[in-house]
């Protein structure tokens, strides 16, 4: 592996790594129910983590699956934080792309090539970090 001070361009889209989707109310984070990916931007070879807007959270369907298209949206008033930047699905993207190699992943499963009869039963479908419940 080779080291750099070098900046690298990527995205503004990604790849959803992982994602949860939690119930739970945090102080200075967005009223519940908010949804959280770890997204690859294009061109990077590590993921990041932040909150996923325009999904609908209510629904009987997952809201995201590992491999969905995702893209980094800005705030117009940038404060050098977290929340000046979130996801929000690419329009059409949904599930695994036939190109990724992961096909035959459940839509439903939350750890990329683990099957939902792998032994992580008690995860809710919701959820797309093994071991993670939904809160």
């Amino acid at each position: 592996m080779r080291t750099s001070d070098d900046w690298v361009e990527v995205g503004p889209g990604g790849v959803v790594e992982a994602y949860t989707v939690t119930r739970a109310e945090f102080p200075g984070y967005p009223p519940p129910p908010h949804a959280l990916a770890y997204v690859r931007l294009d061109g990077a070879g590590t993921a990041m983590a932040n909150f996923v807007e325009g999904l609908d959270l209510e629904g009987d369907r997952p809201p995201l699956a590992i491999g969905d298209r995702v893209r980094a949206v800005f705030a117009p008033d940038r404060q050098g934080r977290i929340r000046d930047f979130h996801f929000e699905p690419e329009p059409g993207a949904r599930g695994v792309p036939e190109t990724s190699g992961a096909r035959g992943v459940p839509e439903t499963s939350g750890a990329r090539g683990v099957p939902e009869t792998s032994g992580a039963r008690g995860v809710p479908e919701t959820s797309g970090a093994r071991g993670v419940p939904e809160t």
